[in-house]
């Protein structure tokens, strides 16, 4: 059992890099929207307050 848990926590380990590039894919359209759109974010919560 703890052979299995120490294996399956070094696969991990070894795929952080793996892991980060797919969460960097995920967030960077939402980061790009939020720069263009920021001003008209801001308004819209401001007007609908």
């Amino acid at each position: 059992m703890m052979n299995r848990l120490s294996a399956v926590g070094k696969e991990f380990i070894s795929a952080w890099n793996v892991t980060m590039a797919g969460n960097v894919m995920l967030m960077a359209p939402l980061l790009i929207l939020y720069i263009f759109a920021n001003r008209q974010i801001k308004v819209a919560f401001i007007v609908n307050m």
